[in-house]
């Protein structure tokens, strides 16, 4: 279940072109995302099924523009973040990013033709710089999940996704809690060796 349910946050959390992205709402940029990486991964399947670092690169080109990446690693730290060198935060950044690209690729792949996605409306935050857009997952065998995306509005209009809420349950958080314990037992260049 766990291993589905990964494959589902990364893969409602590909999008289109940044240049397309400001223009668009918070709910127009999922599924315009989800369409597009379903079509590529279904009409590549032969070649990124023998050649798993292509895979992680269409995801990575797909992915990597529309993460807010420094956010989403200051939140699964915590408030080790401050605590941590430049250096340290820098290398975590990269480290887990390459980690959210290698680890759901995969579980995209494996299940791309069994997932239907059905769109909420998205609400935006009385800030209007955060919205939550929400999903229901239907597969085949009757099965659904709610996954619910988090994103921020930034400098140049571009929304961004910084947290995925998969039946409710944060994957920041989730990531929090175990990081987290590496970090207080063993500090937090074991968390780097760890991801290295």
């Amino acid at each position: 279940m766990m291993h589905r349910c990964r494959l589902i946050a990364l893969l409602l959390m590909c999008f289109t072109t940044a240049a397309v992205a400001t223009s668009m709402s918070p709910g127009e940029l999922i599924e315009a995302g989800v369409t597009r990486l379903t079509k590529q991964m279904l009409t590549q399947r032969t070649m990124l099924e023998s050649d798993t670092e292509k895979l992680y690169a269409l995801v990575d080109r797909e992915l990597g523009p529309h993460l807010a990446v420094r956010k989403i690693a200051r939140l699964v730290v915590g408030r080790h973040w401050q605590k941590a060198t430049q250096a340290q935060q820098e290398e975590f950044t990269a480290s887990f990013r390459r980690l959210l690209i290698k680890t759901y690729a995969a579980s995209i792949f494996e299940h791309i033709s069994e997932a239907k996605v059905e769109f909420k409306p998205f609400s935006l935050k009385k800030d209007a710089r955060t919205a939550i857009v929400r999903t229901l997952i239907r597969f085949d065998d009757g099965s659904r999940l709610p996954v619910d995306y988090k994103l921020l509005r930034v400098g140049d209009g571009q929304w961004l996704i910084y947290d995925v809420l998969i039946s409710r349950l944060s994957l920041v958080i989730n990531f929090r809690n175990s990081y987290g314990r590496i970090v207080e037992s063993d500090g937090f260049d074991a968390l780097l060796e760890l991801l290295r």
